[in-house]
């Protein structure tokens, strides 16, 4: 195992994924929401992995004999079906992670596993990058939702307000 795995992963986890999956959970608690902030966690973590499957299948394997469609199918269905349970993505950002990937894939689509053996910084650069703007998709319009749900509340408070005046 490389001298480094230890600040990329924990457990075989990367701590990035750990560190997002804490923002969401940070966003939920402070807008009292923790259900929705994890719904949402778990349609950015599954809808990056179905997208992650299918550059692997595009770029490594080109056939599906190693690629188990009905899993795939099962958890796109399950994307969708979070996505409209919990919060729709930007598609802004969805499109920018998209355009990270594709230049990922461009370059060679190098992944760096948990043992770290032939280290990759431009690719963990763009592993993480993408990774990190695909969550981005899915917090920025849970804390968006958090914060117009407060200035609706407000309003509807200072308009009540003024008609009892």
């Amino acid at each position: 195992m490389h001298a480094s795995a230890g600040w990329l992963f924990v457990a075989g986890v990367r701590v990035s994924t750990m560190a997002t999956w804490t923002a969401f959970v940070f966003v939920g608690v402070f807008q009292q929401k923790l259900k929705r902030a994890l719904l949402a966690a778990a349609t950015w973590l599954c809808g990056w992995e179905v997208a992650w499957q299918f550059a692997r299948w595009v770029k490594v394997t080109h056939h599906l004999a190693s690629w188990n469609v009905v899993i795939f199918a099962a958890l796109a269905g399950f994307v969708i079906l979070l996505q409209r349970r919990a919060v729709r993505p930007s598609l802004p950002l969805i499109a920018v992670a998209l355009i990270i990937a594709a230049v990922w894939l461009a370059t060679g689509f190098r992944v760096n596993y948990h043992t770290l053996a032939g280290f990759s910084p431009s690719a963990e650069a763009l592993n993480e990058a993408a990774k990190t703007v695909w969550a981005l998709a899915y917090l920025w319009p849970l804390w968006l939702c958090g914060r117009s749900d407060e200035r609706r509340v407000e309003a509807l408070a200072g308009s009540r307000a003024d008609a009892a005046a």
